[in-house]
């Protein structure tokens, strides 16, 4: 089996405008901590829902629903699975980072965060 498989990905493709971020802790005047999340990058990505878009799970007698999303970008060295995406003003939670051909493009997969 070939493991050089390159998955084709259109740049015109990645056409919505995502932000990266990353958490940042720090101090109060009290000495509390104080989690922040800030922007890293912006970056151009495709967009796209997966296996089937939506899985709706039943936590008792509530029914919750998990979004998950798949985000192409170039290729980044920066980027892992503590970090979040936002995009539209919702916010994703990364869940897998695969590398597209060497060093071109990553797949992240993520999952709306409630």
């Amino acid at each position: 089996m070939n493991t050089n498989f390159k998955q084709k990905v259109f740049v015109g493709s990645m056409c919505e405008k995502i932000a990266i971020q990353q958490v940042r802790t720090s101090r109060d005047v009290n000495g509390a901590e104080v989690v922040v999340w800030e922007d890293l990058m912006n970056v151009w990505a495709k967009v796209e829902e997966y296996f089937g878009g939506s899985d709706e799970k039943f936590l008792g007698d509530q029914q919750m629903i998990q979004r998950r999303t798949r985000f192409t970008i170039r290729y980044t060295d920066a980027l892992n699975e503590k970090m979040r995406i936002v995009f539209q003003d919702d916010i994703y939670d990364i869940n897998v980072i695969k590398e597209i051909g060497r060093r071109q493009y990553l797949e992240v997969q993520t999952e709306l965060r409630k």
